[in-house]
């Protein structure tokens, strides 16, 4: 789960993301070789988020990259908050939760045709980091 540090959520996951160099820094992402596609954000030490741009991983209440704006608008239907994407004015983000210090959420990033392209989910301020790291 977020919050977790390193060695916990290695161990809840299955598997030891392999991470940068730059490691030792405050926030860094790190990657599964055998998941390229999905990031883990670690910020002073804990994991913060998930970054997923592949349609194989499901976030929590079935949401995936792939499926139509409004196929996340009924799954996540009263539970959602909608706003323009900082750089694409033609793009959505579609989010789940993640309103309250410690409370995790969900972050549909949606592009001009309405096709979920990435999510990422984690906790605030991480989750709502568009630039992740930087």
């Amino acid at each position: 789960g977020f919050g977790r540090n390193r060695a916990d959520a290695e161990k809840a996951a299955g598997g030891k993301p392999e991470a940068p160099a730059t490691d030792t820094k405050a926030c860094y992402v790190a990657h599964r070789p055998s998941q390229p596609e999905t990031g883990y954000m670690f910020v002073d030490g804990k994991l913060s988020r998930i970054d997923v741009r592949t349609p194989g991983v499901l976030a929590d209440g079935g949401g995936r990259v792939g499926m139509q704006a409004d196929e996340i608008r009924t799954l996540y239907a009263g539970h959602l908050s909608e706003q323009p994407d900082k750089y694409d004015p033609a793009a959505r983000l579609l989010k789940v939760g993640g309103d309250k210090p410690g409370v995790g959420g969900i972050i549909f990033e949606i592009d001009g045709k309405g096709v979920v392209t990435r999510y990422r989910a984690g906790l605030p301020p991480a989750l709502d980091s568009v630039e992740g790291c930087s």
